[in-house]
């Protein structure tokens, strides 16, 4: 990090990029034995960018890339989450990012809460049969409020 992003970060600009995320990204890499162009051609992106990112020059913009890369360091989702969050809270969540159509904070904290869910280890059967069961729940409530 450089001494402009720490001193930043302290004097409290709204601009900062909190590091706690590109600390960890390092930290697995670096317990994988794995270097930085490894990584970057595993989520598909240059080597400059995770640099970027581990330094805190750069916040993570976009889902799939923090999805690509909590699968590459083997790093769950909701961490990956809630360090990138930390970052971009006073802007725009990843959620309400990746969703734009969600318009209420119930709606954003369902898909976290359903996230967690999925990425609890369940198997591929148990999230199909859960997905049923809320889409047939959904259809029932919407028939439910029409009528």
């Amino acid at each position: 990090m450089t001494d402009n992003n720490l001193a930043a970060q302290q004097d409290g600009d709204d601009n900062a990029i909190d590091p706690r995320l590109g600390l960890r990204m390092r930290e697995a890499r670096k317990e994988q034995h794995m270097t930085i162009v490894e990584l970057a051609q595993k989520v598909g992106c240059s080597h400059t960018h995770i640099s970027r990112l581990e330094n805190a020059q750069r916040r993570v913009d976009s889902m799939a890339l923090l999805t690509a890369l909590s699968d590459a360091l083997n790093i769950p989702m909701e961490e990956m989450l809630s360090l990138a969050g930390q970052g971009i809270q006073k802007e725009k969540s990843l959620v309400r990012v990746a969703f734009p159509s969600l318009n209420e904070n119930y709606q954003e904290q369902a898909v976290i809460e359903f996230a967690k869910l999925v990425s609890s280890g369940l198997t591929a059967e148990e999230i199909e049969s859960m997905l049923t069961h809320a889409k047939a729940y959904a259809q029932y409530c919407i028939n439910k409020n029409n009528g």
